[in-house]
């Protein structure tokens, strides 16, 4: 069952680590994205969490999906 406490606590670290913008493009962030989606074992930690605005969410769930995820994955290596 999903804490949403920890999800919460995890959703502000992430923005304070991405200073509340896209990760990808710079722009501010209105979204937070599981790198490794729950659905595939992620859990709700700032190390899996990152910010993204919507036009990048959107594409993070469409056709380049993999790629993103890999981009997102050396992102994480590199702050943490």
């Amino acid at each position: 069952m999903r804490n949403r406490y920890q999800y919460k606590k995890a959703r502000k670290g992430a923005a304070e680590r991405d200073n509340s913008l896209c990760v990808l493009c710079g722009r501010p962030a209105i979204d937070t994205h599981h790198v490794v989606f729950r659905s595939h074992g992620g859990r709700d930690i700032a190390d899996n969490l990152v910010c993204l605005c919507r036009d990048c969410h959107n594409m993070a769930h469409g056709v380049r999906e993999k790629q993103i995820q890999q981009e997102l994955l050396e992102y994480l290596k590199k702050v943490s």
